[in-house]
């Protein structure tokens, strides 16, 4: 399979969008918001033309009250790719959420991975019930030296990361070990310079909240779907949420959104390092979209030869 992996905002989907036309390719989804339907302005899915330029596939799965984790996906998604690979496609894995991309690439064993649904549950209806501070309370007593690399502000998680210290595992999984690729996995990593990077999101969210990305929050509110769900913990659809709340202005909202968004890319460098030998970068300030896309083809067909 071909991996494109990046920070948010960057253009992983028009990379590979251009790489499946041209060269026979399919489109597996590895983003954990884009599988939630009726969240589509506010994720970044694919353009209706781009959908009907080329197969995609983990798009649009779940509604937004369902329970979907990177077990779900690395189930779901060995199934798609070796679907693809029988139609003699190539499977091209997009998506900037580490553990989904991590989970299919290193081949993690998901039953090891420290996860009980009626653990999850009851947390969740905690979190409902007492809101977010309770929990980190709970998460810092129990496991203060690794609670320092959980995002504590995020609810999602704060669960998860509780859910693990019940169930005996640390509060966050470290990842220093480096695994070798199976056979015939290419990763391409796309890049550019933080500040032209949180530029390009914070115009990204400019045109998204133009594009209806409130009115799309308040037809889901308007559907039933509450801010306490997993779904709505994502990125812009809490905060809002918190506007149409009246929590905070709409000056705060938008602010909150792009130092979220600007948040999540250093967090995204974590997961997919530089100095990560099995990456092979491509920076967008020293090449185009066509050339990035004919260099990751020729090196991704050197690797399946090999």
């Amino acid at each position: 399979m071909l991996v494109i992996i990046g920070p948010t905002g960057v253009g992983k989907s028009a990379l590979s969008n251009l790489i499946g036309v041209k060269f026979n390719g399919e489109i597996v989804n590895a983003d954990s918001s884009q599988v939630y339907r009726g969240m589509d302005i506010g994720t970044a899915k694919p353009s209706q033309a781009e959908i009907n330029s080329l197969p995609h596939h983990l798009f649009d799965i779940v509604d937004p009250d369902e329970r979907f984790d990177v077990h779900m996906f690395n189930i779901k998604a060995k199934l798609v790719i070796d679907q693809i690979n029988s139609r003699k496609s190539i499977p091209i894995v997009v998506g900037g959420t580490g553990q989904y991309i991590w989970s299919i690439v290193e081949s993690w064993d998901i039953n090891k991975s420290g996860s009980d649904p009626e653990v999850r549950s009851r947390i969740e209806r905690e979190y409902m019930a007492e809101g977010l501070e309770p929990l980190v309370s709970e998460l810092l007593r129990k496991d203060p030296k690794n609670s320092v690399h959980v995002d504590l502000k995020n609810p999602r998680r704060v669960i998860r990361a509780l859910e693990r210290v019940e169930l005996g595992f640390d509060a966050t999984s470290p990842r220093s070990k480096v695994i070798d690729l199976s056979p015939g996995t290419f990763i391409a990593g796309l890049s550019l310079g933080r500040e032209e990077l949180y530029k390009r999101v914070d115009q990204r969210i400019n045109s998204m909240i133009r594009s209806g990305w409130l009115r799309e929050v308040l037809m889901l509110r308007n559907s039933g779907y509450k801010k306490t769900l997993r779904s709505m913990g994502s990125i812009g659809y809490r905060e809002l949420h918190g506007f149409l709340e009246k929590e905070f202005s709409w000056q705060e909202c938008v602010k909150n959104i792009r130092s979220r968004t600007h948040r999540l890319i250093r967090t995204q460098e974590n997961w997919f390092k530089k100095d990560d030998p099995r990456i092979h970068w491509f920076d967008l300030s020293q090449m185009n979209f066509e050339e990035i896309a004919a260099n990751v083809y020729n090196q991704y067909k050197l690797t399946t030869i090999k």
